[in-house]
This record gives structure tokens, sequence and C-alpha cells, in this order.
């Protein structure tokens, strides 16, 4: 007689074979995936057993054995449905032997009540089990799956370097619950500074909100590390079960920062307080990237020995005055006179030869 002992790991690799489940979540369901069988053993009396967590509710018509609707029947089976206990069984039938994979699918209505009220999602842990004849014991497996949820949602919607101006972006109850007494603030960072009039408002119909009633500004007092606080008490109408989205700019104070050759981001973070629900935060990053000046090489010409060189002069498309523009060109090469255009005029910059300096 030989007597195997098997680790933990080998137990679990021998359970998976037996049994795998899978979870993918929508926007407001879960789909499951019950699958059994998958090393091609003879199971005899086999039935499948799955018990739902609470705040998912079974959706009765979404049920497959293979790909084929199959129908609750509590009296006569196979597939029975126990609301009391959450309990989702198919029984494959008595003296019935099965010797290749078999795949139960479903769809759960996530009814939670608490998952949509927050921006932290809930994961639902769902237990399935295995048993027949030539089954081990205990036989089963639990897969948890989150159900994503935005009461509010924070973006960076890009850089302008020509006014130095970030536009921002919030998106308020993406979930569409029913919302009540929500307020917005949103504190601005130190280096930015709130555009004046750039506040707007879009209903869930993209529509733009005028006037925008419920919005203040506060300036911040002196010596404060941030540069206001802007609140915005959204009125009930645009949140019940539907989303808003805001946007404003900020503008860049600090010009070592957009009148130089450098990237800096900025953060910012809008927080969100509703009647009966959690407070709820959400951030975003906003790369500043400025380049007044860049240089790169346009190729090299083997019959003249001479590389072509191109600068450019502020893309970020500032308004910038007196612009001087110094090349030290290196040991080993020389100007080429006459060779230096603006788009396609010529120009004659000033070369000093014996610093090899051109201006």
């Amino acid at each position: 007689t030989t007597t195997t002992v098997l680790s933990d790991e080998a137990k679990e690799y021998k359970t998976s074979n037996y049994i795998k489940k899978e979870g993918l979540a929508g926007f407001d369901y879960i789909d499951w995936t019950v699958k059994i069988n998958n090393n091609y053993f003879a199971i005899t009396d086999a039935k499948i057993t799955d018990k739902l967590p609470e705040g998912l509710t079974l959706e009765e018509g979404s049920i497959k054995l293979n790909g084929t609707d199959m129908a609750i029947d509590n009296t006569n089976g196979p597939l029975k449905y126990d609301s009391g206990t959450r309990t989702l069984t198919y029984e494959f039938g008595a003296g019935t032997t099965i010797n290749i994979p078999q795949t139960l699918t479903y769809r759960t209505k996530v009814t939670d009540p608490e998952a949509f009220t927050s921006n932290t999602p809930k994961t639902y842990t769902n237990e399935a089990g295995l048993t027949g004849i030539g089954v081990p014991a205990d036989t089963k497996v639990g897969v948890g799956v989150s159900v994503a949820t935005s009461v509010i949602e924070k973006s960076g919607q890009g850089y302008n370097p020509s006014n130095q101006e970030i536009t921002w972006r919030i998106i308020v109850n993406n979930n569409k619950i029913d919302m009540k007494g929500a307020v917005v603030t949103d504190s601005i960072p130190a280096g930015l500074e709130y555009v004046s009039d750039s506040f707007t408002v879009k209903d869930n119909d993209e529509n733009n909100v005028t006037p925008i009633d419920g919005l203040t500004f506060d300036v911040p007092p002196a010596g404060a590390n941030q540069r206001g606080l802007l609140k915005y008490n959204i009125p009930d109408y645009l949140t019940g079960n539907k989303t808003v989205t805001i946007e404003f700019k900020t503008k860049v104070l600090d010009n070592n920062l957009y009148a130089t050759n450098k990237t800096t981001n900025f953060t910012n973070e809008a927080v969100l307080n509703y009647t009966g629900g959690p407070e709820s935060k959400s951030h975003a990053t906003q790369p500043v990237k400025s380049e007044v000046i860049s240089k790169r090489s346009l190729g090299y010409n083997y019959n003249t020995r001479e590389i072509e060189w191109e600068v450019k002069i502020n893309q970020n498309k500032m308004p910038l005055t007196n612009v001087v523009v110094t090349d030290i060109i290196p040991m080993g090469h020389k100007y080429v006179l006459g060779s230096s255009i603006i788009g396609n005029d010529p120009i004659v910059p000033s070369y000093d030869e014996a610093s090899n300096t051109l201006i």
C-alpha cells in the first residue's frame, strides 16, 4: 500500500483542478464562472454548491450550464436556489458520471445599499464547493471580487504653456445614486492661483449649467500654505441619480517653473460631503512641462563633413522679449558661415571665432 501525503500547496493545486471559480465585475453586477472537473476525472453523483454573499442578488434568468440556459426548479431540480440561505445548487443526477469539464455561469446584481456611497470599493467573496464520488472532502474554492465605485473623481485635463494655466475636472456621482446635499471643496495648492470666472458645471446630459448658484471662493489669509478654497454647494436636482461634471483653471505663479526647461508636478485634491454619506476624496496630479529652448542634430553630411543643427525657441508659445540665443560650438567643430536661417529666411548671427561662440 502506498500512502501519499499532500502539502498545503499540493492540496490547493488538486482542489483547483477539481473546481475553479472566477468573478468579473461590471458597473453594478458580477458575472461568476464555476468550472469543475478540470482534470477530466470520472466523478459520480457530482453536485455544485455555491453560496452567495450578502449584498448580491441572483439574476435567475442568467444561469447557464455549458452555455445552455438553465431554469431554477426547487421541486425537481437539477438546479435549485434557496433564497433563505442564498445557496445555489446543481446536481448532475444520482448515478450519473461526468468525465469532462463542466461550466456553470450566472450573474448577480449588486444590491448592497452601501456599495456605491463612497470611493472605497467593496469586495464580495463567493465560495463554491464540489461533492461527488471520487472528489476529495472539503473541495471548495472562494474568490473575492471588488466592485468599482466613484462618487468623486478628480483629474488634470492638461496644461497650457502659453498662459500657464492648468485645467482641472471633478466628476461627482458617477454611480448615479440619489445624492442630496452634496458639497465639493477644493483647496488650491501653493504655487497656483484660481483663475477667476473659470468655474464651469455640466449636468448629466452635458449641458452647461447657468447661472452657477452655490459657488464660493475664500481667499487665503496671509502666510497660508494654500491659495484659497473653492466650495460648491451642488443643487440637489443635479445630483439626484445623476452625474455632474465640474471644470476650473489654475495658473502657475512661479516663472522658474514655466519659463525654463523643466517639468513640475502639481497635485490637487477635491473633497465631497453629502447627506447620509461618508466623506470621500480624490486627488489628481498634472505635470507642468516647460520647454523654452531645445536643440537637436538633423544629420551628418559625409561629403561635406557638416552637421546640421536645429534650435527651437519658445515651444511654450508665451510672449518673450529681448531674446538672445548663445551657442558655444564644441572643440573640433567650426561654424559654417552663411548657414543660419529662421524658418526659410537667412540670418547673419554674431560669431566670435576666438571663443567659437554663435550669438
